[in-house]
């Protein structure tokens, strides 16, 4: 009888440490879980610093090419920018005189070779406005510099007349060369009028550069709108 109850005692005791060995195994794989869980959470967490980095460097480079593209934008904007010259109030009288006698000799090709009624009317419009501020420089340059010199000093590309007249005069459609030539010339034009209204202390000078470039800008106006409308659409 005794020896019946120590083997079922021993037996007990053999259920109760396979029970033990059974939990601390479900707690070992708990922890193995545990642990496995903590490694992927750090792993999800590099990932999305690195997606990110890689999000902040993509903006970063698309702001980088903004940036490049402004300055494109700039330094195209630069490139059609106008001469800047320094005039003293000789050196842009004689210029002047010569560019407009320029505009008169274009205006009156136009107003022979000319299709469009609107174009011989400007034309005619250049001559009499024109003519009229010659005879006026003219007379100032002989009131104040005894006739003024003969070589200005400012070229035909600061004066926006590089153009080949015998060209001009053959141009065909005429229209087309005609608007596209004088809106140049006029840009020239208006070039010098802003210079000299940075130097002179003449009060009629300044009357004058003030009136080539109101009507110029007009001029050129006109012009562009009637290209569009005759030739590019």
């Amino acid at each position: 009888m005794r020896l019946l109850f120590t083997l079922l005692l021993a037996s007990l005791v053999a259920v109760l440490a396979a029970c033990a060995d059974d939990a601390d195994d479900q707690d070992d794989a708990v922890d193995a879980d545990d642990q496995t869980e903590v490694i992927d959470d750090a792993a999800g967490e590099e990932t999305d610093a690195i997606e990110e980095d890689d999000d902040t460097a993509a903006v970063a480079e698309d702001n980088d090419n903004h940036a490049a593209m402004d300055d494109d934008d700039e330094m195209e904007s630069d490139d059609h920018a106008g001469m800047t010259m320094e005039l003293d109030d000789e050196t842009f009288l004689a210029a002047m005189i010569e560019h407009h006698e320029g505009a008169v000799d274009m205006a009156e090709i136009a107003l022979e070779r000319a299709e469009r009624d609107e174009l011989r009317e400007m034309a005619q419009e250049i001559i009499d406005a024109q003519e009229t501020e010659i005879d006026q420089m003219q007379a100032w340059l002989d009131e104040w510099y005894d006739g003024g010199h003969d070589d200005h000093g400012i070229t035909h590309e600061e004066m926006g007349m590089e153009m080949d007249m015998d060209e001009f005069r053959e141009a065909e459609p005429f229209d087309l060369a005609f608007i596209d030539e004088m809106i140049v010339h006029h840009e020239g034009a208006i070039d010098m009028a802003r210079a000299i209204l940075e130097t002179t202390e003449r009060d009629e000078l300044r009357e004058l550069a003030e009136q080539i470039i109101v009507v110029q800008e007009t001029e050129i106006q006109q012009m562009r709108e009637w290209r569009a409308e005759w030739f590019d659409s």
